[in-house]
């Protein structure tokens, strides 16, 4: 059972930049509605909340494109999170070769193509 202060890391394959994007996501409360997650991003979700020193945390008015919510019985899986950076990289793999197996095929195709004319 998740709890409050964990965190999780999701992947994102992103391809007009051709990178794979790592997200931080922490366990900002449970109760019983559910178990709430905001994504940690400096400067928009994470920083300095005051001019004291030393005062970072969450910001104030976190915008809902960085929140996410599961249901208590939700398997936290289900929704592609992982409690560790590796097995979240390891769970865009079979994307990625899904992916590459479809470009390779177009390659083939074209280079075809290109002999026949």
């Amino acid at each position: 059972m998740l709890k409050k202060s964990d965190v999780l890391y999701k992947c994102r394959v992103d391809e007009y930049e051709g990178s794979i994007e790592l997200e931080e996501w922490h366990v900002t409360n449970v109760d019983k509605r559910g178990i709430f997650l905001t994504e940690k991003i400096d400067r928009i979700t994470w920083g300095k909340r005051s001019r004291s020193h030393g005062d970072y945390g969450w910001l104030p008015s976190i915008d809902k494109l960085y929140r996410d919510r599961l249901n208590l019985a939700e398997d936290y899986k289900k929704k592609n999170y992982h409690k560790s950076e590796a097995a979240a990289r390891r769970s865009v793999l079979p994307e990625l070769k899904k992916k590459a197996n479809k470009l390779n095929s177009m390659v083939r195709r074209l280079e075809k193509k290109l002999k026949v004319s």
